[in-house]
C-alpha cells in the first residue's frame, strides 16, 4: 500500500490510486435506519462532512478521529493500554505506542490501534507505517 492510498479521501484526492476499496458501494440511503438495515452498509457521522451511508469495507478505512460509524468493526482501543501520562512509560509497554497529533491531545494507543490512525494526522513513536517517500520534483 502506498502512502497516497493511506491519505484520508475525505481530505485528499490523489490521481492514479487503486479504486478497489471503493468498488463496494451502498445505495444512496438517506436515513440512518435504512442504511444500517443493509448488512453491507453503515451510517457514518462526521463534523467535517454531512452524515452518509458507506460500505462497511470503505468505512473501516475512514479516519477514525473524524468519522464515527455505527457498524465499524474497528474501534479505537486507547483504553487497552493503561492511561500512561508520558511517552516514555507508554513506549516501555511493548503493546503500546505514544502518538502525537495537532488535532487531538497526545495519548498512548495500542499498536494495533495506532496502525489504523491516519498517518498525516498522527505521528507515533513505535509506528509500523512505512517511511514517507517524497517524489522528486521533475522539471519540464
Amino acid at each position: 500500500m502506498t502512502i497516497a492510498q493511506r491519505l484520508p479521501t475525505s481530505v485528499f484526492d490523489c490521481d492514479n490510486l487503486s479504486t478497489a476499496l471503493y468498488a463496494a458501494t451502498c445505495p444512496s440511503y438517506s436515513t440512518q435506519s435504512d442504511c444500517n438495515a443493509d448488512d453491507a452498509c453503515t451510517w457514518c457521522q462526521s463534523g467535517a462532512v454531512p452524515s452518509s451511508c458507506y460500505a462497511i469495507e470503505t468505512a473501516q478505512h475512514l479516519p477514525s478521529p473524524v468519522f464515527i460509524c455505527d457498524k465499524n468493526s474497528f474501534e479505537l482501543k486507547a483504553d487497552s493500554c493503561p492511561s500512561y501520562s508520558d511517552s516514555a512509560a507508554c513506549d516501555a509497554d511493548s503493546a503500546c505506542t505514544w502518538c502525537k497529533s495537532g488535532a487531538v491531545p497526545s495519548a498512548c494507543y495500542a499498536k494495533e490501534t495506532a496502525e489504523h490512525l491516519p498517518s498525516p494526522v498522527f505521528i507515533c513513536d513505535n509506528s509500523t507505517y512505512e517511511e514517507v517517500v517524497f517524489c522528486p520534483h521533475i522539471s519540464d
